[in-house]
């Protein structure tokens, strides 16, 4: 949260994950106050027991100064 993000500029989201079981999980860069509304990365993606590397670029649209997060959700099968 408090991430300060710039409209129409390029980004790119680079993270490793793994799990005990494959999941899918979903990552999307959004406003962290109200409306909670989606700034321009919303992507799902599977994880597996091995360590990945992901790198998801994006260009932010809709976001305020010192307003913008990252929000992992995780399938829970």
């Amino acid at each position: 949260a408090n991430l300060n993000l710039e409209n129409a500029k390029p980004y790119t989201l680079e993270f490793e994950a793994r799990s005990e079981k494959p999941r899918a999980t979903r990552i999307a860069m959004t406003l962290d106050k109200n409306p909670w509304s989606n700034i321009g990365l919303d992507q799902t993606f599977q994880t597996t027991s091995e360590w990945q590397r992901f790198t998801m670029p994006f260009v932010v649209s809709g976001t305020e100064p010192n307003h913008s997060r990252a929000a992992f959700a995780v399938a829970n099968d």
